[in-house]
Parts: structure tokens; sequence; C-alpha cells
């Protein structure tokens, strides 16, 4: 089974929920490393130092984006932050 990550999961890793860290930890040490969409993602984002919790717990989250993929977006500039906070190395292509 793996552990889908939408908007709120995310939210309250950012708000340092416990039984959210609790999750995503037991997660981890199954290595069944959890998933989420950089459209989910996106829209919590915001960036800056206010969000070092998630950005933490994005070290141990797969985004359905690999490395070398090209993504087709009208959001070239949220979804390059995102990007690199997640470590990605992705190419950004406008619609």
């Amino acid at each position: 089974m793996t552990l889908i990550l939408d908007s709120g999961a995310l939210v309250a890793l950012e708000r340092n929920e416990r039984s959210m860290w609790v999750r995503l930890k037991a997660a981890q040490l199954e290595r069944d490393l959890p998933l989420t969409h950089a459209g989910v993602l996106g829209q919590v984002w915001r960036g800056g130092p206010r969000q070092a919790r998630l950005s933490q717990a994005l070290g141990g989250i797969v985004l359905l984006a690999e490395d070398g993929d090209e993504i087709v977006t009208a959001d070239g500039d949220d979804l390059a932050l995102l990007a690199a906070a997640s470590g990605r190395h992705v190419e950004l292509i406008p619609p």
C-alpha cells in the first residue's frame, strides 16, 4: 500500500502535527515512500522560513515528477521553486 498525501496532509506536516509526522516516518521506515503530486504541493507551498517543516518533509516524499522529466505548465515560477526545494531537476515548458 502506498501513502498518497493531499494538501491537508502537507498542511498537517507544516503545522507540526505529531500524528502526521508519525505516519510519514512509519511509511519511510517501511521503505514505502509517500507520494504527492506537484499540483497538491503547489496548493500549499508559499516558500520562505515559515515552511521549514514542510521543506524538511519533502526530502522523504516522492513527487510524481522525477529527475529529467519535462513538465508543461503555466506556473513555471512556482514549480521551479518546488522542484528546487525537492531536489528534482526537471525541465519546465510553457504550454
